[in-house]
């Protein structure tokens, strides 16, 4: 049916761009808030058993907090702690002064600026000053006077107690600081650097507190060693994480010595993020990658002698995990852990996860890429929850924002893509396959790699033909037909080279190169390159565009026109690309310049829409639609991803950066845009099954078309071309004979626009066909009296249902000069010249067309000894009675099929034959002599 609903008032809803369209926000559209696990910038020890955690907080065990948090020994906020000075602030360091004074340092977004602030040991604000630091401030340290000092790119600055700059200290390197710490007597100072004031120090060196350097310290290294972090134990040895020395950490006392003896054995391993002392080692966060699992992550302690103390060993959540010990000797991670607190921080005590201390923490996450199918649409990037719906990374909603919680499939062990086609089926690949699912999480196929490939990445999986995919992994192209086996047509083709591909609605593809030409079985071909669904080159379509980097994008529209995002120049350190319009031979029609490398592009209301940058969404005829400038879009910060239902062409979602008024601080959003210019939807087609060779006629009333802006006398139908199938007008006529899934394609238009092609799988059901083609492949021949046998395998038949001769039956039907047996015809014995005999197959149902045999019956001598036998009577009761037999005869009675049930020789020339014993029916009677055979049918009625 058509739905005439009346467009709805979309309260609040502003007015953004109109030329020939308007698009107006959805407000009913929820918003949909993305947690994920918190990114720890910093933490340390505090008084009483507490500990300081700062970074991208915004709840902690469900509480708002404002970026930093006091915690209890059993992981509760501790109450006594609170922040009325900072509702919003990113925090990147914290120390304290003598006096437990808390100096805090990072980016304070209310005023969206550094900041350096003093607090009471209570969270109190005692005094601050704005900085103009950037992020170039790696560390901060209080000195025991309670002087501040900050790194500030490649020097040091000096704040006093009152938090002013102290100009006389003057510390600089020819590089950058990145890790500060500091004994009673002296600054230690590391980085990526050759020398602190003109004096030669390879990345650490040693400084007092007036910024004096410290001569005694001659580090045994030629050459900078990449300091990021310093740690000094209570022996005033020094443990240096050396990014550039292959040690990675390096033990050196206050003289500069190095201790060549301490050796971590890092084979299979890379060390990844911070390090700290616990007892007389150090504990440590490592990383190995296959490419099966991609990396796991792993927590060691180190002894004093260099060796992996094998007793303390756990498996992290996430690369990020921060790590903090303190002085009774606790260990607590932050990032996940398994089998610990996967969403918050968990504490080790004596080598032992404690499952007494309690923590979540959670910050606002990111919808980095949002793929609308039909009526589904598929979120993913970094979040563990979304509006309290916890999940890993993939969430399932609809087109109004309701989120399937149904869709919970357990994810592979390593998740390298996931999306959703057209016709709200997702998928998800790993290293081994690509795995199929619906709406409910239920696996519905999956489509195995060859054992000898094991893909790096997957850039894109796409339907093809016949629900079947393609797959582009490591520059390579994979062609799969719906059963999960290779293409039959693409399995002696090795496409490489790959970067990006498209399948137009002809199941034609477009595939687009990484570094300068396609290759085919490693001959090269141009920077695109179209092929048919055969795999054979479209030899029409030439490509003239000459790009000098990769194709990024690919997009087509059912005309055949081609969008290509690729080629580029650099302008301001950037990567700028042009998007390029081709028909569908390959010529160039526009271009459109100055657009990010990796602008979005998506078929949409006929036509092509993209973002040229992150700031607005284009449509290739009118330009700007959304703005960040405009009303209704005026707390945008950046458009992260843009998609629209492969259905309806009446809304478009965008996924990005909004600011939502606290602060500067901009969260990840989607929005939904309508468009006043309603197309027209096809919702639904009611026939989905009919019978073999029945044609239909394809008419409004069997549709629910949604149009809001359109009469019903003005939406026309056009049926498309399709397989298994013909059409004239709205007249579909199925393939003679087909059965199966025949896919009815269909568009309907209104006054001005035209829907979205789509797609209805038809179930054919077969209906048994009679069989055809009946022909003898035997010559029959027979005499006067003769049994001729037949049977199927004399004869041959058609039927595209059924396999002959199996289950077929042998219709023998009746004529003059013969009787019909089991096994075949018995001749007459008076009857000589050709005889016509009608016979058929049947397959169960129905009879072939008759076929008229002519067999040439031959004339026999004449046999008086037996044609001078009276026999009767027949039908006969009890007794057959015969007269004027031969001396020689013998009499033999047969059932149909030749069975010898009775046999007789008589000892006269008159017999009477009992036949008491027969039941009803009727026989073959075989009189036989030295001279001649003969045979007749006898009926037997008691």
């Amino acid at each position: 049916m058509i739905n005439k609903l009346k467009f709805p008032t979309i309260v609040g809803a502003l007015l953004l761009f109109s030329q020939m369209n308007a698009q107006v926000l959805d407000d009913s559209f929820p918003v949909l808030t993305p947690l994920d696990i918190s990114q720890m910038r910093f933490a340390i020890e505090g008084q009483n058993k507490t500990i300081y955690y700062s970074g991208s907080i915004d709840f902690y065990n469900d509480t708002k907090v404002p970026g930093i948090v006091r915690l209890q020994e059993n992981g509760q906020l501790d109450p006594s702690f609170s922040l009325d000075y900072l509702s919003d602030a990113s925090i990147g360091h914290i120390a304290f002064k003598s006096n437990g004074n808390i100096v805090l340092h990072g980016f304070n977004n209310q005023k969206a600026s550094y900041e350096l602030i003093e607090l009471t040991a209570n969270g109190s604000y005692i005094n601050s000053i704005l900085t103009p630091l950037p992020n170039s401030v790696r560390d901060m340290i209080v000195l025991p006077n309670d002087e501040i000092i900050l790194t500030d790119d490649h020097k040091l600055v000096k704040y006093d107690l009152d938090l002013q700059i102290d100009d006389t200290f003057i510390v600089e390197t020819d590089g950058t600081v990145n890790s500060l710490n500091n004994d009673d007597e002296s600054i230690i100072i590391g980085g990526n650097f050759n020398d602190i004031n003109d004096h030669d120090y390879p990345g650490i060196g040693i400084i007092d507190f007036n910024g004096n350097i410290n001569t005694d310290f001659k580090p045994s290294a030629s050459e900078n060693l990449g300091i990021s972090q310093i740690l000094i134990d209570d022996n005033s040895q020094l443990y240096l994480k050396a990014d550039y020395s292959s040690k990675r950490i390096i033990r050196m006392n206050m003289l500069g010595e190095i201790d060549e003896q301490f050796q971590i054995d890092f084979t299979g391993y890379s060390l990844n993020g911070n390090i700290q002392l616990l007892g007389d080692g150090i504990v440590i966060k490592v990383n190995n990658y296959t490419p099966e699992e991609g990396s796991k992550y792993f927590l060691w302690k180190i002894n004093d002698n260099g060796t992996r103390d094998e007793n303390f060993s756990f498996e992290l959540q996430s690369w990020d995990a921060h790590i903090l010990t303190t002085q009774n000797l606790d260990v607590y991670v932050s990032g996940g852990m398994k089998d610990g607190n996967v969403l918050g921080i968990t504490k080790i005590s004596n080598n032992t996860i404690d499952s007494s201390f309690e923590s979540s923490t959670l910050a606002y996450g990111h919808f980095n890429m949002i793929n609308v199918g039909d009526e589904r649409a598929l979120l993913q990037s970094q979040f563990r929850s979304v509006n309290g719906f916890a999940n890993d990374g993939l969430l399932l909603i609809d087109t109004s924002g309701q989120i399937i919680e149904s869709f919970r499939p357990e994810l592979p062990t390593r998740l390298l893509r996931a999306g959703i086609f057209e016709n709200d089926i997702i998928y998800m690949a790993s290293p081994e396959s690509i795995i199929l699912y619906n709406d409910l999480g239920e696996q519905l196929k999956e489509f195995e790699f060859p054992d000898d490939f094991v893909p790096n990445s997957i850039e894109q999986v796409e339907l093809f033909k016949n629900d079947g995919i393609i797959i582009l992994a490591n520059d390579q192209l994979f062609v799969y037909d719906n059963l999960g086996n290779i293409d039959e047509h693409f399995e002696e083709l090795t496409f490489e080279g790959i970067s990006r591909l498209n399948v137009n609605s002809d199941n034609e593809i477009i595939l687009g190169s990484y570094s300068g030409s396609v290759t085919l079985n490693k001959e090269e071909l141009s920077s695109i390159v179209k092929i048919n669904s055969n795999g054979s080159i479209v030899e029409n379509f030439n490509s003239q565009i000459d790009l000098d980097g990769p194709v990024r994008r690919i997009a087509s529209l059912e005309s055949g026109n081609i969008a290509i995002v690729g080629g580029y120049t650099t302008l301001n350190e950037s990567p700028i690309s042009s998007i390029f319009i081709l028909n569908k031979d390959g010529d160039l029609i526009k271009d459109i310049s100055d657009s990010y490398e990796f602008s979005q592009i998506i078929n949409f209301r006929n036509e092509f829409y993209y973002t040229p940058n992150y700031e607005t969404v284009n449509n290739e005829s009118n330009g700007a639609i959304i703005d960040y400038n405009l009303n209704g879009f005026n707390n945008l910060s950046t458009i992260g991803a843009i998609s629209a239902s492969k259905l309806n062409q009446n809304c478009l979602f965008v996924v990005g950066s909004f600011y939502t008024g606290e602060g500067f601080t901009a969260f990840s959003e989607v929005k939904k845009l309508k468009f006043t210019d309603y197309f027209p939807v096809i919702k639904s087609f009611s026939i989905n099954e009919i019978d073999e060779d029945k044609p239909f006629d394809v008419t409004l009333d069997l549709f629910e078309i949604e149009d809001f802006d359109s009469e019903i006398e003005d939406i026309k139908i056009d049926v498309l071309d399709g397989t298994h199938y013909q059409f004239s007008g709205t007249y579909v006529i199925p393939e003679n004979n087909f059965n199966g899934e025949l896919v009815l394609r269909i568009k309907v238009s209104d006054e001005s626009d035209h829907s979205q092609t789509a797609q209805f799988k038809i179930n054919v059901t077969p209906v048994n066909d009679a069989p055809t083609a009946l022909s003898s492949l035997t010559e029959f021949a027979g005499t006067q009296g003769e049994l001729i046998e037949m049977t199927l395998a004399d004869f041959s038949a058609e039927d595209v249902d059924n396999t002959y001769p199996d289950d077929f039956t042998l219709k023998i039907l009746a004529g003059t000069h013969y009787e019909t047996l089991a096994s075949g015809i018995q001749t007459s014995i008076d009857f000589s010249g050709n005889l016509t005999v009608p016979v058929a197959v049947n397959d169960g149902e129905f009879n072939s067309d008759t076929l008229q045999l002519t067999i040439p019956i031959a004339l026999i001598a004449a046999t008086p000894d037996l044609h001078s036998i009276q026999l009767f009577p027949n039908p006969a009761t009890d007794y057959i009675n015969f007269k004027n037999s031969p001396g020689d005869l013998s009499i033999i009675i047969r059932d149909l099929n030749g069975k010898e049930l009775l046999k007789e020789t008589p000892r006269n020339n008159d017999h009477c034959l009992d036949i008491r014993n027969l039941p009803n029916g009727t026989y073959l009677l075989e009189l036989n002599s030295s001279k001649n055979q003969y045979q007749q049918k006898i009926i037997i009625k008691h």
